[in-house]
């Protein structure tokens, strides 16, 4: 799945077992630079890290592969 349909499919509202939650995204540039200099990629790995509330998904692509430079940061809210 590229990673603009993963964004995409993952955006707006989601109930799951009776929990509403809301997705948003925010495209942060000028963190990574576009192209594959000084990004190591693996052969279709995710890397996942947890930051308290927050977790971080990397989804890396095939060797040789360049990046678009661009970040998307997912925000998840439970709606009450």
């Amino acid at each position: 799945m590229r990673s603009e349909s993963l964004v995409k499919s993952a955006i707006g509202l989601t109930n799951y077992t009776g929990v509403i939650y809301q997705t948003d995204v925010n495209n942060l540039t000028g963190l990574i630079q576009p192209g594959s200099t000084g990004i190591n990629h693996g052969a279709w790995a995710e890397m996942v890290f947890p930051l308290g509330f927050i977790i971080i998904l990397l989804l890396n692509h095939a060797i040789g592969v360049p990046t678009d430079g661009v970040i998307a940061l997912l925000t998840v809210t439970v709606i009450p």
